[in-house]
């Protein structure tokens, strides 16, 4: 695996063109199951700068390429698919890391995220799922169904029947009762308008606490605060 060099600077283009031109890299082992991303996420505004074969080719490719959305095939080795989330992470903070896999659990999904990826996508989700997807990651967004979201936030708050470490990480970074449960909900997948009608307040109101969430947790859009989250409970 390659080193990390320092995070590289994100192109000089604002968020809507940068969602309007998306650049993809794709890493899976087997050509095949390139070419049938590929034909699924090109579209009008999403150009494949890139597909790797193996861990190494894809952090040289991704360097080079310097591209908004890696798409990343679960089902290379263990042993160098999370580091080379994390290695992407590091030096392309602006890049979103979407994994795709044909079947996962719960598991899958905590270990893909602590690592850094924005989401986990069943491999045959539909071409207009997986574009959404994609665009709505490089937006902050949680690229993961609502169904799945909401499994995973179950997983993390059912084992040995509590939500070890939530209470502790809201008071650590200063979150208050109200700001944990919409996080929570934002963990679930919800948006800001559903998490007004959850909890009876208007949208505004949400918005304000999910902004407040982002600042005090660190993060810099939705899919990060969800990532911390995942690592703290």
């Amino acid at each position: 695996m390659i080193e990390a060099p320092a995070p590289a600077s994100a192109p000089d283009r604002g968020p809507d063109s940068r969602v309007q031109g998306l650049r993809i890299l794709i890493v899976d082992e087997h050509p095949s199951v390139r070419a049938a991303i590929r034909g699924a996420v090109t579209a009008r505004g999403l150009v494949v700068v890139g597909e790797a074969g193996s861990a190494d080719e894809a952090g040289a490719m991704a360097l080079e390429t310097q591209p908004d959305v890696v798409l990343l095939e679960n089902e290379l080795d263990s042993g160098e698919r999370h580091p080379l989330v994390r290695m992407l992470r590091r030096a392309l903070p602006h890049t979103a890391i979407v994994l795709l896999a044909m079947s996962f659990g719960e598991r899958d999904v905590v270990d893909a995220m602590q690592a850094g990826a924005a989401g986990f996508l069943e491999l045959g989700v539909g071409a207009h799922a997986l574009q959404r997807a994609v665009r709505g990651a490089v937006r902050g967004d949680l690229a993961m169904s609502g169904q799945w979201a909401r499994r995973v936030v179950r997983y993390l708050t059912s084992r040995d029947g509590r939500s070890p470490g939530a209470a502790d990480a809201a008071v650590a970074a200063g979150l208050t009762t109200r700001e944990l449960e919409i996080l929570r909900l934002l963990a679930e997948g919800l948006t800001a308008r559903e998490i007004a009608t959850a909890l009876g307040i208007s949208t505004r109101t949400a918005e304000g606490h999910v902004g407040e969430i982002l600042r005090r947790l660190g993060a810099r859009n939705r899919a990060e605060a969800v990532r911390r989250y995942v690592e703290l409970v």
